[in-house]
C-alpha cells in the first residue's frame, strides 16, 4: 500500500485512538506531499488543519493547539459561507 492510500485509510477510521505520524528528514517533502497530493484528493470529504509541534511540551498543550487551529478553520469556513450568501440564520 502506498502512503496516500494509508493516509486515506486512516482518515476513514471513525474515532481513531491514536495519530498517524509522517516522519522524515527536514526538506524531504512531507508537507509538499500532504498539500499537493493528499489534500486535493480528499478535500471535499475532510477539513484539514496544520499544527506545528515546535514549542509544544505536553499533551495538554497539543490538545489546546489543535482545538485552537480547528476553531480558527471553522470560523474561516463560516465567514466564507456568509460572504457567499449562505448564512443559515
Amino acid at each position: 500500500m502506498d502512503l496516500i492510500e494509508e493516509l486515506k485509510n486512516y482518515c476513514e477510521i471513525n474515532n481513531p485512538v491514536g495519530a498517524l505520524m509522517l516522519s522524515g528528514e527536514w526538506g524531504c517533502g512531507k508537507t509538499y506531499l500532504i498539500n499537493t497530493k493528499f489534500i486535493p484528493l480528499v478535500k471535499d470529504a475532510y477539513v484539514f488543519v496544520c499544527v506545528s509541534l515546535f514549542g509544544i511540551d505536553s499533551l495538554d498543550a497539543l490538545r489546546v493547539e489543535v482545538k485552537k487551529k480547528w476553531l480558527e478553520k471553522m470560523c474561516r469556513i463560516r465567514e466564507i459561507g456568509i460572504s457567499l450568501g449562505e448564512e443559515n440564520g
